[in-house]
């Protein structure tokens, strides 16, 4: 039986405005490994037909693994703004918190991370974002910024 977190990041790609805007720039297949405190499944974050969409069990292939913890799952998938840029601001400000932690892993390659879409969706956050990313320790070549 899934997890009410799974439920909530479900409702939020399927319905929202601002979870199709973020996976926007993701090209379509880019798939990613989910799991969330308290919950023994796993789970598949795919983008499918525009959209991404989680659903259960764990995939062959992912780009990204994430972890979210409950209270990550509160402040990120019922946000009070419409805005991608906070959106992608608030998801790296929980890959920094001890309070709301998420955590997250590249799969593959920068490279294809940077194919795959996941830079320039990280870029709707803005400069704060870039930066942000520079102190997880995650090297993006300029190029790939521009």
């Amino acid at each position: 039986m899934a997890s009410k977190e799974y439920e909530i990041m479900k409702e939020f790609y399927e319905t929202s405005e601002i979870g199709h805007q973020f996976a926007r720039p993701l090209k379509e297949g880019a798939t990613a490994i989910v799991e969330f405190e308290g919950d023994p499944e796993t789970y598949t974050l795919v983008k499918h037909r525009g959209r991404s969409v989680l659903k259960e069990g764990k995939p062959k292939k992912a780009e990204i693994y994430f972890w979210f913890s409950k209270a990550a799952v509160d402040y990120l998938f019922n946000p009070p703004t419409n805005n991608p840029q906070e959106y992608v601001n608030r998801l790296l400000e929980c890959l920094l918190s001890n309070e709301k932690p998420v955590k997250m892993k590249l799969l593959t390659s920068i490279v294809n991370g940077w194919r795959m879409g996941y830079i320039a969706m990280m870029k709707l956050g803005g400069p704060r974002a870039i930066a942000t990313i520079a102190k997880l320790g995650i090297k993006i070549p300029v190029r790939f910024l521009k």
